[in-house]
């Protein structure tokens, strides 16, 4: 696995690969939104897609999204292989990112059906571990950006700011909530694709 790693990050920076998962997610999600002429972004959830007439695009920009995603944050973290950097901290992030993104694709697999309550609620409780492990990598990786990383705190405090978009939705539940977090996520994702792309990361 560390060799395919490597063969794949010597062949293109990992910030390639996210802003690459971001633009499949994206497309998923519109064409899916094309497909299902009666869904609303300010009264519909994200999931919903999932279980309307274009739920197959939407269900694979998340599963090919999820697995481009992986070379981004092996990347990211291995920005962080540093001595000054607790070693227990970075641990717990990178565990973060990785339960975030298998749950991430997982939700293609339990879409949000009210006819089917086991899969329903499958859905709800595998969202809420990706939501709540993503917004815990994002405030470990924002804290350490800013800490450590003296000429990227503008992306540390960014960070932080897509982590209140996430408690947002979560303590509120309106569906525009839940693409504004989507949106913030990505955007996060593209900056700092775009930082290790310039640093050839």
């Amino acid at each position: 696995m560390d060799k395919l790693k490597e063969k794949v990050l010597k062949k293109s920076s990992g910030g390639f690969f996210g802003i690459l998962s971001v633009f499949i997610r994206l497309m998923g999600d519109f064409i899916a939104i094309i497909f299902t002429p009666n869904y609303n972004m300010i009264d519909d959830l994200i999931s919903d897609l999932g279980v309307g007439p274009g739920a197959i695009f939407f269900s694979l920009g998340l599963i090919i999204s999820g697995i481009v995603s992986i070379p981004f944050y092996i990347s990211l973290r291995n920005i962080f292989k540093i001595e000054e950097i607790n070693e227990n901290l970075r641990k717990t992030a990178i565990v973060f990112s990785g339960i975030s993104i298998i749950t991430y694709i997982l939700l293609a697999f339990f879409p949000s059906d009210p006819n089917n309550m086991l899969v329903f609620v499958m859905h709800g409780v595998i969202g809420l571990i990706s939501w709540l492990t993503a917004a815990g990598y994002l405030a470990l990786y924002s804290y350490m950006t800013i800490r450590y990383k003296e000429s990227s705190k503008f992306q540390g405090y960014f960070g932080y700011c897509v982590v209140g978009t996430v408690i947002l939705f979560i303590f509120t539940w309106i569906p525009i909530t839940e693409w504004i977090f989507t949106f913030g996520v990505m955007s996060w994702i593209i900056v700092i694709s775009i930082s290790m792309i310039y640093d050839k990361i």
